[in-house]
C-alpha cells in the first residue's frame, strides 16, 4: 500500500479545503516530517486517511471513553464531530494503490463525506456517505461503491485493502500517538489477545480443543465397545448341534401333520362343493318354475302389447298430421298479426310526414333571426372588452398598492429588529470576555489537558491492572491450597491403590492353583478338547437314531399313501370310462335336438309366409293386379267372411315362434353339457395318468427308504426293535460331558476375572503414581509463580505512586488543586472545554455584531425605496378606476356580456336545426319500416300455402296407415293404442321375462353340472355317508391335528430363533473385536496428540502458537533497536519446562547483560523499545501485504538530542532497504533541521489553520 495524494475539507482546525501530493514536491522524498505546535492539526491528517479508507478515526473509535460533548442526538464518539465548527460540510479523500495478484499497482481513491442538514452550520448531522473510485488508464476514475449503506461499503473496502482491518492498518502503517506503546505495557494475556487477533489465534485454540475432544471420543468409543463385548453371550457347538437336532425332528412332525391337514382339507372341500351344489340346483329348479308361472299370468298383457305393436305405423302417422293441422293454424294467424303490423305502419309515416314540414319553417325562421343581428353583437364586443381590460388593471394595480404597503411596512420592523440584534451581540462579547478572564492559565490549560487526560487514564489502567492482578494473584493462593490439599488426598490414594494390587496378585495365586488341581497335572487345553470330542461323538449318535426313527415313520408313511394312490388308480380308470359312456349319450341326444330345431325353423318360416298373404290382402285394390299372383279378382276382398282366420294364423305363429325359442335353449344347454363331459373326461384321463405315474414314484421311493433303515440299523448296531433305550443313554453320557465342560469353564473364567482384576489394580497404582507426580510438580510451579507476580506487583505499585506525585504537580501548575487526581483532571477537561467553547461563542458574537451593522445599513435603504414604490402604486389605482367608470357607460344590452346573447341566438338556431334533421330521419325511419311490414306480410303468406300443402299429405299417408291396420277412424286408432307408459311397462316386462328364463336355463345346467363333478370327486376321496355327519367328522379331526401341529410350531420357532439369535450374537462379537482394535489404535493416536497439544478449551496450543509468534516479533524488534541504540536488546522468557512465554525482559549490555522488566526503562527508553516492536509487528503483518508508506505520529519529544540522531538515522535506513516513504509527525523544531522534506501545518488564529508543503 502506498498512499499518492490526500485532501482534507473542513476537518477540525484544517478550515478550507488543503492538499497534500506525495508524488509532488515530496516524490523523491523517502523520509517526510508532518511539523507544526500541539493543537495545530497535525494528526488530523492522519485522521482523514483513517476516515477515507475506514470510516473511523483512533481518537473516535467507538471503542474509546474521550469525553465529547456530544450534539444534535450524535454520539460522543461519531467521526462527524471532526467536521470544522461553523461549517455545513466536510470531506477526507484519499488516493492510494495496491498490489494485484500479478504484481502490478493498482490505482484507487477513497472519500468520506458528511454534511449537515441543508449544509446549514446549525443543522443536524446527516448519515455518512463514503465512495470508492479505481483509476483506468482508457477511461479514467470508475465508481466501485457509493453510498451510506456500511455492509456493501464495508465489504468492497475490504477487498480492494486484501483483508486490511482497521487494528492492523494502526500496527502496519498508521502508528498513532501512544498506540504502539500498548504492545510494551501490555500483559502476557493482553499480548496473546493482541498477537491471536493478528495472526487467528482461534484457529489455533480450536485445533487444541478438538485434539482434546477426540481423544475424549475415542476412549468413549472404546468403552462402549468393552461394555457391549461384555454383554454378548453365545452358545456352545455342542449346544448348538443339540438344538439343530430337535429342530429338525420337530420340523418333519410338522411336515408330516401338513400333509394329513391337507387331505383332510380337500375331503372338506369335497363335500362342501357337493352341499353347494346342491343347494344352487334346487334353487335354479324354483326359480325356473316361478318365471313359467309369471308368463302364464300376463299372457293378456302380451298379447295387448302385440295388437299395440300392429297400429304403429298408423298412430306414427296420426301424429304427424295433428303437427301439421297445428302448423297450418300457426301460419294463418301469422298473416293476420303482418297485415295489422303493416297498416299501423301506414298511419305512423303520414303523422311523421306532417310533423317534419313545420319542423323546415322554423329552421328558416331562426337563421333569418340569427344573420340581422350579426353586425350590432361585433360593436357589443368590443365595448365589453375595454370594460374588462379596465376592470383587470384597476385589480393589477391594487393588489400592487397593497404590496408596496405590506414591503414599507416590513422594512420598519426589520430595522427595529436589527437593532435589537446588534444590542444582544455587543452584550454578549462584553459577558464572554469577562468570563474568559475568571478562567486562569487557559492557553497553559489547552495545551495539557490531553496529556492529564491520557496520563490520568494510563493511571486507571494500571491500577486496574493490580487490582486484576491482585484478584488473579488471590486465585493462584487459592489453588495452591487446593493443590496442597489434593496431594495429600493423593498421597492416602496410592497407598490403597497399592493395597489392592498386592491383594488381587495373591487372588491369581490362589485361582490357579483350584485350576490345576482340578485337572490333575493334565493341560486345560487337552482336557477341553478330549471333552469336546466326546459331547460330538454323543451328539452324532443322537442324531443318527432319531434320523432312524424318522426314517421308520417315512416308511409306514409310504406303504400307507401307496396302497391308497392304487385303490385312486382304479377309481380313475372306471371314472375315465363314465364319462366315455355319458359324452356318447350327450352327442346323441345333440343329434336329435338339431333334427327337432330344423323341423321347427321350417314350420316357422312357412306360417311366415301365410302371415305376409294375409297382410298383403288388405293393400289390394279393385281392378289392380295382385302383386303376388298378377290376378285382378280379389274374391278374399270382396267377400272377406270367406278368408281364412288371419288370427288363428298369427297365433300359430307365435306357438311355433316360441317352440322355437325352446328348442334353441334346448339344443344350448345339450351343447354345453356335450363340452363339459368331454372337458371332464379329458381331466379325469389326465388324473388316471398323473395317480398312476405318483404310483410308479411312490414304489420306487418306498424301496429306496426300505434300503436307508437295513443300513442305518445295521450302523447303529440294532435290530427292528425300538431305538429310545439307545438314545437316552446317549444323552446321559452327553449331560455328564456337559457338567465336566461347565465346572471347567466355571474355573477357568474366575482364573480369568481374577487376572483381569490383578491388571486393572496395576494400572490404577501406576496411573495414581503419576497422578501423584504430577500433583507435586503442579504445587511447586504455583508456589513459583505467586513469588513472581508477588514482586510485579508491588512494582507496578511504587510506579503509579511515582506518576500519581508528576501529574498532581501539572495540576497545580494550572491552578488546579483537587486532592483526587481524576477530579483534578475531569475539572482540567471542563475548563478546556469552556474555554473553547467561549471562544467559538465569541467568534460567533463577532460575527452577528459585524452582519447585524450590515444589515442594518441595507434595511433602512430598503424602507426609503418602499415608501416612494407605496406612493406611485396609489396614484395609478386612482386613474384606473376612472378608466373603468368610462368603460362601463359604453356597454350594450343593458350590460349584458354579448357573448351570452350571441351564444342564446346560436342555440336557438342549432335546436331548430337539429329538430328539423330529427323529423328527417324519423321520416326515413318510417319508409324502413312500412317496406319491411310489406317483405313480412309476403313471406307470412308463402308460409301458409306450404303448410297447407304438407296438411294435404299428411291426411293421405294417415288414410293409407289406417286402412292397412284395419282401424275405422282416427278415434279408433287413439282408442287401440297404449300410452306410453303401459307401452314402456308390457315392453320391459316381456324383456325381463325373456331375459329370465335364458338365465335360469343356463343356472340349472350349471348347477347340475357341478353336483356331478362334486360327487366324482366325493368318490375319488373315498368318501361315503350322510353329508352332515361326515362332515363334523372330519372337522373334528382336523381340529385336532390343527392344535398338535400348532404346539410343534412354536417349539420350531423357538428353536429357529434362538439360533439365528445365537449366529447373529457370535457375528456381532466377532465384528465388536474388530472394531475394538481399530478403536483402540484410534484413542492411542489421539492420546499422545492431546498430551501434546489437547486442553478441554484448548488454550495450550494456542498460547504455544502465540508464543512462538511473539518470538518473531522480538527477533524483528531487536534488528529494528540495534539502529535505535546499541545498549538494549530484548529477549523471551522462558518457562521452566523450557516452553517460551508471552512475556520479554530487557538486556543491558552496559550493564553485563543484566535482564530486568519494561518498566525500568526511562521516557525516551520506552519510546524507541516501543517503536522497535511496532515495527516489528507491523513486519509480522504484512509479510503478505506490501506496506510502501509508514507514518509514525508524535513521541520523538521525548528523546535526548544524539538519541533522537539514531532514532532519524535508523528510520532512514530501513526507509532505503525497503524503499517505502516513511512520515514523521512531531512539533519538535529539531527534527526540521535534520529532515528537509516537510508538511507543516501552520496556526492561523481562531483555532484554524493551513497546511504548506515544501522540500
Amino acid at each position: 500500500m502506498r498512499f499518492h495524494r490526500i485532501k482534507i475539507e473542513n476537518l477540525n482546525s484544517l478550515s478550507g479545503t488543503h492538499e497534500i501530493d506525495l508524488e509532488g514536491v515530496l516524490s523523491g522524498a523517502g523520509l517526510f516530517l508532518i511539523h507544526g505546535p500541539t493543537g495545530a492539526g497535525k494528526s488530523t491528517i492522519l485522521d482523514a486517511i483513517c476516515l477515507a479508507l475506514y470510516g473511523k478515526t483512533p481518537r473516535l473509535d467507538a471503542k474509546t471513553k474521550h469525553k465529547v460533548v456530544g450534539i444534535d442526538g450524535v454520539s460522543p464518539n461519531d467521526p462527524a464531530l471532526i467536521m470544522t465548527r461553523g461549517t455545513g460540510s466536510s470531506r477526507a479523500e484519499v488516493e492510494f494503490s495496491m498490489s494485484s495478484p500479478e504484481g502490478r499497482p493498482v490505482r484507487y481513491r477513497a472519500t468520506w463525506y458528511v454534511q449537515r442538514a441543508r449544509k446549514n452550520p446549525t443543522g443536524a448531522f446527516q448519515k455518512p456517505e463514503r465512495s470508492l473510485e479505481v483509476f483506468e488508464e482508457q477511461s479514467g476514475w470508475r465508481d466501485l461503491v457509493a453510498g451510506s449503506k456500511k455492509g456493501d461499503i464495508d465489504e468492497h473496502f475490504g477487498r480492494v485493502l486484501q483483508g486490511l482491518s482497521f487494528e492492523d492498518f494502526q500496527r502496519t502503517t498508521l502508528l498513532a500517538q501512544f498506540a504502539f506503546r500498548q504492545f510494551l505495557e501490555a500483559d502476557e494475556k493482553q499480548r496473546g489477545e493482541l498477537l491471536a487477533r493478528m495472526t487467528d489465534g482461534d484457529r489455533f485454540k480450536e485445533i487444541g480443543k478438538r485434539a482434546y475432544l477426540a481423544r475424549k471420543a475415542a476412549e468413549d468409543r472404546l468403552k462402549t465397545i468393552d461394555l457391549e463385548l461384555g454383554g454378548k453371550a453365545v452358545l456352545s457347538e455342542d449346544e448348538v448341534a443339540e438344538r439343530s437336532a430337535v429342530l429338525a425332528r420337530k420340523q418333519a412332525e410338522v411336515k408330516t401333520l401338513d400333509e394329513a391337514l391337507a387331505a383332510l382339507g380337500k375331503k372338506l372341500e369335497a363335500w362342501s362343493a357337493w352341499q353347494g351344489a346342491k343347494e344352487r340346483l334346487e334353487s335354479a329348479e324354483r326359480e325356473q318354475y316361478s318365471v313359467h308361472e309369471e308368463r302364464e299370468a300376463r299372457a293378456v298383457d302380451l298379447e295387448t302389447l302385440a295388437v299395440d305393436r300392429q297400429l304403429s305405423p298408423a298412430r306414427q302417422a296420426l301424429d304427424e298430421l295433428e303437427r301439421r293441422v297445428a302448423q297450418r293454424d300457426s301460419a294463418q294467424a301469422e298473416v293476420a298479426k303482418a297485415e295489422a303490423v303493416k297498416a299501423e305502419a301506414v298511419g305512423r309515416r303520414a303523422q311523421v310526414a306532417e310533423r317534419q314540414m313545420g319542423t323546415a319553417k322554423t329552421r328558416a325562421a331562426a337563421s333569418e333571426a340569427y344573420e340581422s343581428r350579426r353586425s350590432e353583437l361585433e360593436l357589443a364586443d368590443k365595448a365589453w372588452s375595454a370594460w374588462k381590460q379596465a376592470q383587470e388593471t384597476l385589480a393589477a394595480k391594487e393588489k400592487e398598492a397593497k404590496a408596496r404597503e405590506l414591503a414599507w411596512t416590513k422594512g420598519v420592523q426589520a430595522v427595529e429588529a436589527i437593532l435589537t440584534r446588534e444590542t444582544g451581540a455587543h452584550e454578549r462579547l462584553v459577558e464572554i470576555d469577562t468570563l474568559l478572564g475568571q478562567i486562569p492559565q487557559r492557553e497553559l490549560l489547552l495545551a495539557e489537558v490531553s496529556a492529564l487526560e491520557d496520563r490520568c487514564e494510563a493511571q486507571k489502567k494500571q491500577r486496574a491492572d493490580i487490582k486484576r492482578k491482585t484478584a488473579a494473584l488471590d486465585k493462584k493462593r487459592e489453588d495452591r491450597d487446593r493443590l496442597a490439599h489434593e496431594f495429600a488426598e493423593t498421597s492416602q490414594r496410592q497407598a490403597s491403590l497399592e493395597e489392592a494390587w498386592v491383594a488381587a496378585k495373591a487372588e491369581v495365586v490362589a485361582a490357579e492353583g483350584a485350576l490345576a488341581t482340578l485337572l490333575g497335572g493334565a493341560k486345560l487345553e487337552e482336557a477341553v478338547r478330549l471333552n469336546a470330542e466326546r459331547k460330538a461323538e454323543l451328539n452324532t449318535r443322537i442324531k443318527r437314531l432319531e434320523m432312524l426313527d424318522v426314517l421308520r415313520g417315512e416308511v409306514v408313511a409310504l406303504s400307507k399313501a401307496l396302497d391308497a394312490v392304487e385303490v385312486e388308480v382304479a377309481r380313475t380308470t372306471a371314472e375315465v370310462e363314465a364319462f366315455k359312456v355319458r359324452v356318447e349319450q350327450h352327442e346323441a341326444e345333440e343329434k336329435q335336438v338339431d333334427e327337432r330345431l330344423d323341423t321347427k325353423r321350417r314350420e316357422v318360416e312357412l306360417l311366415g309366409k301365410v302371415m305376409h298373404l294375409v297382410e298383403q290382402r288388405s293393400v289390394l285394390m279393385p281392378e289392380h293386379a295382385c302383386p303376388l299372383c298378377g290376378s285382378v279378382e280379389h274374391p278374399y276382398v270382396e267377400a272377406p267372411e270367406t278368408a281364412p282366420d288371419s288370427a288363428h294364423a298369427r297365433a300359430e305363429l307365435e306357438t311355433a315362434q316360441a317352440s322355437l325359442g325352446e328348442l334353441t335353449a334346448e339344443r344350448a344347454r345339450v351343447k354345453r353339457a356335450l363340452e363339459t363331459a368331454r372337458k371332464s373326461q379329458s381331466k379325469v384321463g389326465d388324473q388316471a395318468s398323473t395317480v398312476s405315474a405318483r404310483a410308479a414314484s411312490q414304489a420306487g421311493e418306498l424301496v429306496s427308504k426300505r434300503k436307508q433303515v437295513a443300513d442305518e440299523e445295521l450302523a447303529l448296531g440294532l435290530g427292528d426293535g425300538p431305538t429310545t433305550p439307545e438314545r437316552e443313554a446317549a444323552r446321559a453320557a452327553l449331560e455328564g460331558a456337559d457338567r465336566a465342560s461347565s465346572i471347567l469353564a466355571e474355573r477357568s473364567e474366575g482364573l480369568r476375572a481374577a487376572k483381569s482384576s490383578e491388571e486393572r489394580a496395576r494400572i490404577a497404582r501406576d496411573q495414581g503414581a503419576a497422578d501423584l507426580q504430577r500433583a507435586e510438580n503442579d504445587l511447586s510451579n504455583i508456589k513459583t509463580i505467586i513469588e513472581t507476580e508477588e514482586s510485579v506487583i508491588a512494582d507496578a505499585q511504587k510506579e503509579i505512586e511515582t506518576a500519581a506525585v508528576l501529574l498532581q504537580g501539572r495540576l497545580e501548575a494550572l491552578e488546579i488543586r483537587e486532592p483526587l487526581l481524576t477530579t483534578g483532571v475531569a475539572d482540567a477537561r471542563k475548563r478546556a472545554d469552556r474555554v473553547k467553547e467561549l471562544t467559538e461563542e465569541k467568534k460567533a458574537a463577532e460575527a452577528a455584531l459585524t452582519a447585524a451593522r450590515l444589515a442594518l445599513s441595507e434595511a433602512e435603504a430598503s424602507r426609503f425605496s418602499a415608501a416612494q414604490e407605496r406612493d406611485r402604486a396609489n396614484a395609478e389605482h386612482a386613474a384606473a378606476e376612472v378608466s373603468l367608470v368610462s368603460a362601463k357607460a359604453a356597454l350594450h344590452y343593458e350590460g349584458r356580456d354579448p357573448a351570452t346573447v350571441r351564444a342564446e341566438l346560436e342555440s336557438a338556431e342549432k335546436a331548430a336545426r337539429l329538430a328539423d334533421e330529427q323529423a328527417v330521419a324519423a321520416l326515413a325511419a318510417e319508409d324502413t319500416a312500412l317496406a319491411s311490414a310489406e317483405a313480412t306480410l309476403h313471406a307470412k303468406v308463402e308460409a301458409e300455402t306450404k303448410a297447407k300443402g304438407a296438411l294435404h299429405e299428411a291426411e293421405q299417408a294417415f288414410e293409407s296407415q289406417r286402412l292397412v291396420c284395419g282401424a275405422a277412424s282416427a278415434e279408433d286408432v287413439r282408442k287401440r293404442s297404449l300410452d306410453e307408459a303401459k307401452r314402456a311397462e308390457l315392453s320391459a316386462l316381456e324383456e325381463r321375462l325373456a331375459h329370465r328364463q335364458t338365465a335360469v336355463a343356463a343356472k340349472v345346467e350349471d348347477a347340475g353340472l357341478a353336483l356331478s363333478k362334486a360327487e366324482v370327486s366325493l368318490q375319488q376321496l373315498g368318501e361315503e355317508g350322510e353329508a352332515s355327519t361326515r362332515v363334523a367328522e372330519l372337522e373334528t379331526e382336523r381340529g385336532e391335528k390343527d392344535a398338535t401341529r400348532s404346539a410343534l410350531q412354536q417349539d420350531v420357532g423357538a428353536l429357529r430363533a434362538e439360533l439365528e439369535r445365537n449366529a447373529a450374537e457370535r457375528a456381532a462379537q466377532a465384528e465388536l473385536r474388530t472394531r475394538r482394535d481399530a478403536a483402540n489404535a484410534d484413542y492411542e493416536q489421539w492420546k499422545l496428540l492431546a498430551e501434546l497439544i489437547g486442553t478441554e478449551e484448548g488454550k495450550a496450543f494456542a498460547d504455544l502458537v502465540q508464543a512462538l509468534n511473539l518470538s518473531a516479533v522480538i527477533e524483528r524488534a531487536n534488528a529494528r533497536l540495534a539502529g535505535f541504540m546499541e545498549r538494549y536488546e530484548l529477549t523471551q522468557v522462558v518457562s521452566e519446562s523450557k516452553m517460551p512465554r508471552l512475556d520479554f525482559l530487557v538486556v543491558d549490555r552496559f550493564q553485563d547483560n543484566a535482564r530486568r522488566g519494561t518498566k525500568s526503562l526511562s521516557g525516551g527508553e520506552s519510546f524507541i523499545v516501543s517503536l522497535a516492536l511496532a515495527l516489528g509487528l507491523a513486519d509480522l503483518r504484512s509479510s503478505r501485504l506490501r506496506i510502501d508508506t509508514l507514518l509514525i505520529d508524535e513521541g520523538f519529544g521525548s528523546l535526548d538530542q544524539k538519541t533522537l540522531q539514531d532514532v532519524l538515522a535508523a528510520l532512514s535506513a530501513l526507509q532505503e532497504a525497503s524503499g517505502a516513504q516513511i512520515g514523521l509527525i512531531s512539533h519538535v523544531d529539531a527534527m526540521k533541521e535534520v529532515i528537509p522534506a516537510q508538511i507543516e501545518v501552520v496556526p492561523l488564529g481562531d483555532g484554524r489553520s493551513k497546511v504548506e508543503v515544501r522540500s
